[in-house]
């Protein structure tokens, strides 16, 4: 199975509403990880035919809980990075997401914008390489979510 066309003016169009909306400045970083971890257990990975999607999200909340060590978490990392090569497709995109949440930099309260809007396109890009709907999704859950805190 090969990655579907993605429309870049779709996600351009998305990623340009959460910047004007200026959705992620009004959240603390770990608050947004913690709402992309959620969004991803929710939305993407029950789309995945395997288990690995929710095992790395496991590793990514126990981390950043305190309950598993950086070490553990590269780990699983590298696991993760390895699986991801010999998939294809719809599979590949969701890995490449979950794979995201496995870095110690996940934990730090203190990110620079544009490095967070940077980790953000990549996040939309899969997700219409996915499904294109989620995207929509997405910012609907962040609107509301955002709107809730």
């Amino acid at each position: 199975m090969s990655y579907k066309k993605v429309s870049k003016s779709k996600i351009i169009n998305a990623y340009d509403k959460i910047r004007e909306l200026k959705l992620i400045e009004s959240i603390p970083y770990t608050e947004l990880i913690k709402f992309l971890i959620l969004f991803t257990e929710i939305e993407i990975a029950p789309l995945s035919n395997g288990n690995d999607p929710k095992i790395d999200l496991d590793y990514a909340k126990r981390f950043l809980s305190g309950k598993i060590t950086a070490k553990k978490l590269h780990t699983r990392e590298k696991y993760a990075w390895a699986n991801y090569e010999i998939l294809e497709g719809k599979e590949k995109s969701i890995q490449r997401i979950t794979v995201s949440f496995l870095y110690p930099r996940v934990a730090e309260k203190n990110r620079l914008l544009g490095d967070i809007y940077e980790e953000l396109f990549l996040y939309l890009e899969l997700l219409y390489e996915i499904e294109d709907v989620l995207c929509d999704r997405f910012i609907a859950a962040l609107e509301n979510f955002i709107s809730s805190s």
